[in-house]
């Protein structure tokens, strides 16, 4: 298993699409970003992609430094 490099955490009642259905979260564990539209986020987790809106995204917690980043997600895109 790999290690997740982020926590995003959501707004309330957050829907995530994921590979079983939409499902309400409070927090993903993020292994890979990468970029599906302008209006949402394709992130990779141990079920699979999971596709967030971003208006949706509260913040989002790095762990590889254990920063705060409010909605910053370009750093996770180098």
């Amino acid at each position: 298993m790999i290690d997740p490099i982020a926590l995003v955490v959501l707004k309330n009642n957050a829907v995530v699409t994921t590979p079983d259905g939409d499902i309400e979260a409070e927090q993903v564990a993020v292994h890979e970003f990468s970029r599906a539209d302008a209006r949402n986020l394709r992130v990779q987790t141990d079920e699979g992609d999971v596709y967030i809106r971003r208006v949706d995204i509260d913040h989002v917690v790095d762990l590889r430094t254990d920063e705060y980043r409010p909605r910053q997600l370009e750093s996770f895109f180098d």
